[in-house]
């Protein structure tokens, strides 16, 4: 989305948060890869070129999550049960992970969190990964263009 874009490009948004993201919902090492490319060992070999986070966000963006159907007549408990079973790995994956690469995609993919006034914040420092990671599961498992 937009959005993801904009989040992506920020000053404030390390490409290893991107890489990690596009890691997690399509199952590459992007992250590692991208890692090694940018050390200075490689660099000075002239090696291969990291990919960039452009492309990265353009295939996240293609991202549909467990239910790409979304006419809840056409789907079938087949259809509830593997998303309720990649909603649970992804949780598991988010809690095993540092709080502060969680934090990081977050904010990434824009979790706000509501205030004693009702009103939401992009801050989501301090919530820690116990709560955050059900957030991002549902987050990635059913993804919304609005959400």
């Amino acid at each position: 989305s937009h959005e993801l874009r904009e989040r992506a490009l920020s000053k404030q948004t390390h490409d290893s948060t991107v890489d990690l993201l596009h890691d997690i919902v399509f199952d590459t090492d992007l992250w590692n890869t991208n890692a090694l490319l940018k050390s200075k060992k490689r660099k000075a070999a002239g090696a291969d070129v990291p990919t960039s986070v452009e492309a990265t966000v353009g295939r996240i963006g293609t991202w549909r999550g467990a239910a790409a159907e979304r006419d809840h007549s056409a789907v079938s408990q087949a259809d509830k049960e593997a998303a309720a079973e990649m909603y649970l790995n992804l949780v598991r994956r988010f809690e095993g992970m540092k709080s502060n690469y969680v934090t990081h995609l977050a904010a990434l993919v824009g979790v706000q969190r509501l205030n004693a006034r009702c009103e939401l914040k992009n801050r989501v420092q301090g919530l820690g990964r116990q709560s955050l990671a059900p957030v991002l599961a549902l987050l990635l498992t059913l993804p919304h263009p609005q959400a």
